[in-house]
C-alpha cells in the first residue's frame, strides 16, 4: 500500500474512532461526482450548460460536509474563506447547497440532489447560467446515521 493511502486510511480510522465521521475518502470522492453529473444532467435537460468539476471545489465541499457531519449541523459558516482559499480564476459569483439524509443508502446523493431541486434557492444555484464550475462531496455521520452533503458553484 503506497504511504499516502496508508495515511488516508490512518487518518480516516482516527476520526471515524474519535468523531463517529467518515472523511472525505475515495468513496466520497465518488458521491461527490454523482451529485455533480446528476446536476449536470439536470441542467441539460434545462438546456443550460454543463458545469466543469474543479477539484479545489470537491476539495472543498467533501472537507464542509466532514465538518457539517462532525456537527451534526447543517450551515454554510466559513462559505466565502472556502470560496477563496479554492484560488478559483476570474472568480465573479460563488453558490453553495448543503443538506443531509438519514441513512446512507447508495440513493442518498440522489435523494439530496432531489430535496435540493424540491427548494427554490437551492434550485435557483442548481440552474444558475451563471455558474460555469462545480465541486461536491459528502461524509457520513457514524457507520450509517447520516449522509451530509455539500455542493460547491462558481462562474
Amino acid at each position: 500500500m503506497p504511504r499516502r493511502n496508508f495515511a488516508r486510511l490512518l487518518m480516516g480510522s482516527l476520526l471515524a474512532s474519535v468523531f463517529g465521521v467518515v472523511p472525505a475518502s475515495s468513496q466520497a470522492a465518488t458521491t461527490g461526482d454523482a451529485i455533480a453529473a446528476q446536476i449536470n444532467k439536470i441542467r441539460a435537460g434545462k438546456g443550460l450548460k454543463r458545469l466543469r468539476v474543479m477539484p479545489r471545489l470537491s476539495a472543498a465541499a467533501r472537507n464542509h460536509s466532514t465538518n457539517l457531519a462532525r456537527s451534526g449541523k447543517i450551515h454554510h459558516n466559513g462559505f466565502s474563506q472556502r470560496i477563496s482559499a479554492a484560488r478559483i480564476p476570474g472568480l465573479r459569483t460563488a453558490g453553495e447547497n448543503v443538506g443531509y439524509i438519514t441513512g446512507c443508502s447508495p440513493s442518498s446523493t440522489n435523494v439530496i440532489v432531489k430535496m435540493w431541486m424540491a427548494s427554490a434557492p437551492h434550485r435557483r444555484n442548481i440552474l444558475s447560467p451563471s455558474f460555469r464550475m462545480i465541486g461536491a462531496g459528502t461524509a457520513l455521520r457514524g457507520r450509517c446515521g447520516a449522509t451530509f452533503a455539500t455542493a460547491e458553484f462558481a462562474g
